[in-house]
């Protein structure tokens, strides 16, 4: 086993408690409420990081001829997965706490939207902290990009302004996910 091996396993347990986290509170939700009560931000957000964790671990596994790993490098490419699993956590509530999953979304967006900005940036700087890879790329725009357009819901609760922004926000990570890393090289 390679050192490259040993992280992968570290990585595929935490987007795997990301994933199990995202489905089972789907899951639960979906026989526990009526589907006006589920609203279309919540579902939308959480088909955004489930494909947020999947293509974690895919464009990871690019990295298997990198051969000098550090623990910094260590930290930086799992805090991605760590921050996807807590925006997983945070999506749902834990129990019945309300009957609408919209109105509790906007009581801990603010919360939501931050661990959102610092997945993003997570993985903006990663490559280039980590492994010495280039800042100033095109995924690395299209990142701050979205950035812009996530910083206005920190400050806002219209509910079209918020699911404009995550239907966006889906577009964009499938858009990321078909054009620039649909397969690993």
């Amino acid at each position: 086993m390679n050192i490259f091996s040993f992280l992968m396993i570290m990585q595929a347990i935490i987007i795997g408690l990301g994933l199990s986290e995202l489905l089972t509170n789907f899951s639960k939700v979906l026989k526990s409420k009526t589907y006006s009560e589920i609203g279309f931000i919540v579902p939308t957000l959480s088909a955004a990081i489930f494909l947020g964790l999947l293509q974690s671990f895919w464009e990871a596994w690019s990295l298997q001829s990198h051969d000098n790993w550090s623990f910094p490098a260590l930290v930086l490419m799992i805090s991605g997965p760590v921050l996807f699993h807590m925006m997983a956590h945070i999506l749902y509530p834990d129990n019945d706490e309300t009957s609408s999953l919209t109105e509790y979304y906007f009581s801990n967006s603010k919360l939501l939207w931050v661990l959102c900005i610092l997945t993003i940036f997570a993985g903006v700087l990663f490559r280039p902290i980590a492994l010495g890879y280039p800042l100033f790329t095109i995924e690395n725009l299209s990142s701050l990009i979205i950035i812009a357009g996530i910083l206005p819901l920190l400050f806002n609760k219209n509910i079209w302004l918020h699911g404009v922004v995550v239907g966006v926000i889906l577009m964009s990570v499938i858009l990321d996910t078909l054009f620039i890393s649909y397969q690993i090289q």
